[in-house]
């Protein structure tokens, strides 16, 4: 019994080893992000008989903890809001994401200007008001810019095929947009 606390005190201990991150992507980081995306799709495949076209804003804010440098996994939100004339409809999505952050250089010391390549994959579940079921799943490439040592703007690009599940049937297609972000480091 007391060798098995004393491996036990030192499991928990290894366990709980706390890392002082160095720098916004390195282990132990946590980091908060808003990303809008706004899509505009017209022409005969998506305006209405009245010739409205379909205007989409996505609002995806994410948590996301670095398990190692560069490497992270989030919990994605995600608010979909679609209007075309008069009609609206809202989606709201929950997930799970990860990503890697590209650092050319570790031992930098000066964070502020610093450009850091990545790409991340996601899951999200979710329906609408009228109790669609709707999954998506895709993934995101871009660049975010340091603004200061803690805080960094991104832009990229989603690429996604999404699924809707309907009382008559499942309906799926691709979609690719263009977004900017923020994102706070706690570090």
């Amino acid at each position: 019994m007391k060798r098995f606390l004393i491996i036990m005190v030192v499991v928990i201990m290894s366990l709980s080893n706390a890392h002082a991150a160095d720098y916004p992507i390195d282990q132990g980081s946590f980091a908060i992000e808003g990303s809008m995306y706004l899509r505009y799709q017209g022409g005969d495949l998506y305006e209405n008989r009245a010739g409205d076209p379909l205007m989409t804003i996505i609002i995806n804010p994410e948590i996301k903890y670095f398990i190692s440098p560069g490497v992270y996994l989030g919990a994605l939100f995600g608010l979909e809001s679609y209007s075309q004339g008069s009609a609206t409809a809202d989606n709201i999505l929950f997930g799970p994401s990860v990503g890697y952050y590209l650092n050319s250089d570790p031992m930098r010391e000066i964070i502020k200007g610093s450009v850091y390549p990545f790409g991340s994959i996601f899951a999200l579940f979710g329906s609408n008001e009228e109790g669609t079921a709707i999954t998506s799943f895709g993934g995101r490439l871009g660049a975010l810019y340091m603004l200061s040592d803690a805080v960094g703007v991104d832009f990229s690009l989603r690429m996604s095929r999404d699924s809707y599940q309907f009382n008559s049937g499942t309906s799926s297609g691709r979609t690719l947009t263009a977004g900017i972000g923020v994102m706070s480091f706690v570090y």
